[in-house]
């Protein structure tokens, strides 16, 4: 008897699993995730105030021939100093 307790419970934990993984394949990932996707963003305008020191630095790096980048989200800031 005890045996067949066992087995009984140990097929229910495997339907569980089945029924689980079908209804994951079946919707997907990305209707069970609750965080919102944040997309990382490069912009090909300024969009800043000049202040006195960015018109010092700008014009430093005019005179050294270095072009600045163009402001960007914090997840490309990193990849730009990780990678450059």
């Amino acid at each position: 008897m005890k045996v067949i307790k066992q087995s009984n419970i140990m097929m229910v934990k495997r339907i569980i699993c089945i029924i689980s993984a079908s209804i994951s394949l079946l919707y997907g990932a990305e209707n069970f995730s609750t965080d919102k996707v944040i997309l990382p963003y490069e912009v090909n305008i300024w969009n800043t105030q000049e202040t006195e020191i960015d018109r010092y630095v700008l014009n430093e790096l005019h005179k050294k021939g270095i072009e600045p980048a163009l402001p960007c989200s914090d997840e490309v800031f990193v990849r730009r100093v990780y990678l450059d």
